[in-house]
């Protein structure tokens, strides 16, 4: 990405991350839809209650592995074909064998876990099914997003995408015949959710070890570099933190949701899975322009790398508004199709309307945090998120649900407020990274 012309080099980049991620929440749709016309409402609202520490444990090797592939990135664009091949080598065993004593650690904190989200009495049982699952089989996630990061990094974004459209297919043909041919319930949706991260896994790594020509991994790390590991972990450990503690934040927030009633969980159910369809397409022109800025911060093209943050967040706004606009006109007809009950219905159609069209906000927090890292700064982005989704969204909370308890909008409202104040921040941090570096700011 550090010669031809930015926008299509951006675009050639950024489009199978964009199908891929899609896929992928295709397949999280296909789980709640497979749960909401063949088990009854409270299967269906037990993946939503506890989702969130899914979503934990995915993140914080997410952020681990993106931060990683940064460095890798800037090597890349460098030329340093020797320290990119250490680097992968040395971050695919490292984090693999890492993976195992997290699954490890997760599982035991499960049943704490659940009692911070306050998952309800009577959803218990079906979300522990799942979690014991999904959890169990973390490692297959951690390798496929070692893995992804790694070829993302050397310019490869279409492999990763591939091997998420094959597992895609694995998990929707799987749900449909565990769930509603075998009747396993959300055992089934779980089994065939973590087949399909094995199969992800394992093509990923196979691509990897033999088939990706740039690279020469070493899985017995003959030239082992501590300097090396402690320089990722420099830049990679201040990015899963953040996103980990992101995610904790969240699921306080999950919480209070879930002291609300069974209908509006599923509602918000659905929701969430939609509202990712946005996310995803966003997060994926943050790791463009996170590569982007990475490569040619190494190949010393400061101003090249400053365009793909520009160019990023412009047509990321353009894909976040359309959806936006998508979900608020049609969010009845939408949520019904994953769920009839009234009440769900309901709280989904509130979630989408009022809510879903601020996710447009998070194109600037998203991209603008991804460049930074890519100049090298992971401390700045990490202190501006824990202080705005994590500090402020608590503050707001507490104050909120003792002023207006069980209040459901404003309850909600935490997220849009946050992202708001993040992207603001972010914007006035990046601005002066900018100033520093003798750069314009021009968007």
């Amino acid at each position: 990405m550090t010669k031809g012309n930015p926008l299509s080099q951006l675009l050639l980049f950024v489009y199978p991350l964009i199908i891929g991620d899609l896929l992928q929440q295709l397949y999280n749709l296909t789980d709640i839809w497979t749960l909401g016309n063949f088990t009854d409402s409270i299967a269906f609202s037990a993946v939503g209650s506890c989702a969130i520490i899914v979503k934990l444990v995915s993140k914080f090797t997410i952020g681990f592995t993106n931060g990683a592939g940064i460095m890798i990135g800037q090597f890349y664009g460098s030329g340093d074909r020797k320290k990119v091949c250490q680097a992968s080598s040395m971050i695919l065993v490292t984090f693999s064998a890492f993976s195992f004593v997290l699954t490890g650690v997760i599982l035991l904190l499960i049943p704490f876990l659940m009692k911070i989200v306050a998952v309800p009495q009577e959803l218990w049982a079906y979300a522990g099914q799942y979690l014991y699952i999904v959890i169990g089989f973390t490692f297959f996630s951690v390798i496929y997003n070692t893995c992804a990061a790694i070829m993302r990094a050397v310019g490869n974004s279409k492999s990763p995408s591939v091997f998420l459209m094959i597992s895609t297919v694995v998990n929707i043909v799987l749900d449909l015949l565990l769930v509603a041919v075998f009747g396993m319930g959300i055992k089934g949706v779980a089994l065939a959710t973590v087949t399909a991260q094995g199969v992800a896994a394992i093509l990923s790594i196979v691509k990897l070890l033999w088939y990706e020509d740039y690279l020469e991994i070493d899985p017995k790390l003959k030239e082992f570099d501590l300097k090396l590991l402690k320089q990722t972990l420099r830049i990679g450990f201040p990015t899963a933190m953040q996103y980990s503690l992101t995610q904790v934040s969240n699921m306080f927030v999950i919480s209070y949701i879930n002291s609300l009633s069974i209908g509006f969980i599923g509602g918000y159910t659905v929701y969430y899975k939609l509202q990712q369809f946005m996310m995803l397409c966003i997060n994926s022109f943050g790791v463009a322009a996170g590569t982007a800025v990475s490569q040619n911060v190494g190949a010393r093209q400061y101003e090249r790398g400053k365009k793909y943050t520009e160019m990023s967040i412009k047509t990321s706004l353009a894909v976040a508004g359309a959806l936006a606009v998508i979900f608020a006109l049609f969010a009845r007809p939408i949520v019904t199709v994953f769920n009839s009950d009234t009440e769900v219905v309901r709280a989904g159609m509130l979630c989408l309307q009022a809510i879903c069209p601020f996710c447009v906000v998070q194109c600037f927090s998203d991209i603008y945090m991804s460049s930074m890292r890519g100049y090298g700064d992971t401390r700045t982005p990490f202190i501006l998120s824990t202080t705005s989704h994590i500090v402020v969204r608590q503050i707001y909370l507490y104050i909120i649900s003792r002023i207006f308890p069980g209040n459901e909008f404003l309850i909600m409202f935490s997220y849009p407020l946050t992202w708001v104040l993040g992207s603001v921040l972010l914007m006035i941090a990046y601005r002066r990274m900018l100033k520093k570096l003798n750069l314009s700011y021009c968007l």
